[in-house]
């Protein structure tokens, strides 16, 4: 931490919040275990729905929160691609 420009004591509080043992605590104490740990290939990715032609059924209702926290509120029939073009406005994108 001192290399670094950094408090001695800010890594022994992150120790101790992590759980870590502390300095004078041994690795046996610490009940350190090795969990076994299998990787696999990801899977492979979805193909892209195709919407379009795509419309909402009729009288159905849509309402999307997006991440900004603006809403969208949707009846009746929807032209998908449209409405995919104003949620890219509104996000930002």
């Amino acid at each position: 931490a001192r290399r670094h420009g950094g408090a001695v004591s800010l890594v022994f509080r992150w120790r101790r919040q992590a759980g870590l043992p502390g300095k004078r605590a041994s690795v046996k104490k610490a009940g350190g275990v090795f969990v076994p740990l299998m990787l696999t290939a990801p899977a492979a990715p979805e193909a892209p729905l195709d919407t379009s032609g795509a419309q909402a059924p009729d009288g159905g209702l849509i309402e999307i929160e997006l991440a900004n926290g603006r809403r969208v509120r949707l009846s009746g029939p929807v032209d998908v691609q449209a409405l995919m073009r104003v949620i890219a406005v509104l996000e930002g994108r």
